[in-house]
């Protein structure tokens, strides 16, 4: 909403060679009155760019001096500044539905953080149940194993004892068929 002060002209009229503003002439839409001097008190609309003098929009030397003095100051023109305050009224009304939008953003994004971090939580404590079975599973298992390979070594300690009775059956069975076939059975008595 800045205003222009004595002398100034606006870059926009100075780029499109606007009709209102011919060299240094600047025209008051209010008088319609033309000023060609630089040092005239006269300011330009921030939002349409058309001039008022300050007689026009009623100022005294020492108000437009206040004014022009001021170089943070926006000034519209009548018509423009209802606009200007819609828009900055429309402004506060976005800006506070976007911060409304944004805590209720914040809400959901931190109640899905707790959702995740519960999921999380239960299926770290299932990992662990399973984790428990496993080991359990795996224990039994060795045990059974265990077990298994004990009673195999029983059972071939076993056989192998049987292998060896059977061995030396055999062997002494070879040995009086063989005495038979010398006819040495005499030997047995």
């Amino acid at each position: 909403m800045s205003r222009e002060g004595r002398g100034s002209t606006s870059s926009k009229d100075k780029d499109k060679g606007s009709s209102k503003e011919m060299g240094d002439v600047r025209l008051c839409v209010g008088c319609k009155k033309e000023f060609k001097d630089t040092n005239i008190q006269i300011f330009e609309c921030e939002r349409c760019e058309e001039h008022r003098c300050a007689r026009c929009i009623k100022l005294s030397d020492v108000e437009y001096d206040l004014l022009d003095s001021r170089k943070g100051l926006h000034w519209y023109c009548g018509k423009c500044e209802i606009k200007v305050l819609k828009s900055i009224h429309l402004d506060k009304e976005i800006e506070q539905k976007l911060e409304n939008l944004w805590a209720k953003v914040e809400d959901r994004l931190a109640q899905f953080n707790r959702d995740v971090d519960s999921v999380t939580e239960s299926t770290n404590a299932k990992i662990q149940a399973v984790k428990v079975i496993l080991t359990e599973l795996r224990t039994d298992m060795n045990k059974n194993l265990q077990q298994m390979n004990d009673d195999m070594n029983k059972v071939k300690t076993e056989v192998d004892k049987q292998l060896i009775l059977k061995h030396t059956e055999i062997n002494s069975l070879s040995t009086k068929v063989n005495e038979i076939i010398e006819g040495e059975e005499w030997k047995w008595i």
